[in-house]
């Protein structure tokens, strides 16, 4: 009689432990379910981040290369027209003077319609030849801070937190073969009545709280 009551009471805190494996490991399973619709989401925001990126460095790229080419234009034209202009100080011919001069008021002129295709913020003086430059490196990093400023364009933070929640995920999916292990334990323990109930419950119980505690240090440090 006392061993069915001792055996009764065994199987009722076996049983507090079954329902507390079953909590743990259903609220386990949320932050996988969890971790892993971050891990999603991420993944999703980084791939549009990355998209968005390339797209914006196109257009930045395009609109460079445009200015880097007017800029060229403006320069050769400049550069005839000044030649052009020394030749005619030089020429004691009237009518060729004349010619030449016109050709470099042609060529002054190609050079202001060229440069009036310019972004002409981006214009600088060269302090060492006092020449116009096109300063390129100054129109990306501006371009691209202002295409920055409406969206993401780096993908590296997004997909830094997928990794994250997927580690995070597979940590707490290892938490639950622990609970597995510890649950099956528990069960196999309520079935028999010999001493070895208490050696499937004893091997149960560390196996439980180490899941448990495992499932806490994920929750707080990861």
């Amino acid at each position: 009689m006392e061993e069915e009551k001792r055996h009764d009471r065994f199987k009722t805190a076996v049983s507090i432990l079954i329902a507390a494996v079953t909590v743990v490991g259903a609220l386990v399973a949320w932050r996988i379910s969890v971790a892993s619709g971050a891990a999603g989401s991420a993944d999703s925001k980084g791939l549009s981040a990355a998209l968005q990126g390339a797209n914006a460095g196109i257009t930045v790229s395009t609109y460079l290369s445009m200015n880097m080419g007017f800029f060229a234009d403006y320069r050769e034209h400049l550069e005839k027209a000044k030649l052009l202009e020394a030749d005619a100080s030089k020429e004691a011919d009237p009518p060729r003077r004349t010619s030449l001069r016109e050709e470099a008021v042609r060529e002054r002129n190609l050079a202001a319609t060229a440069r009036g295709y310019l972004d002409l913020d981006y214009l600088a003086i060269d302090p060492e030849t006092r020449e116009e430059v096109f300063d390129g490196n100054r129109y990306w990093e501006a371009q691209w801070a202002e295409a920055s400023a409406g969206q993401d364009l780096d993908e590296t933070p997004f997909f830094a937190a997928s990794d994250h929640a997927r580690t995070r995920a597979r940590a707490l999916t290892g938490v639950t073969v622990g609970l597995g292990a510890a649950l099956f334990l528990f069960t196999a323990s309520t079935t028999v009545r010999s001493r070895v109930k208490y050696v499937l419950a004893a091997a149960a119980l560390p196996l439980f709280l180490g899941a448990v505690a495992a499932a806490a240090f994920l929750g707080l440090v990861m």
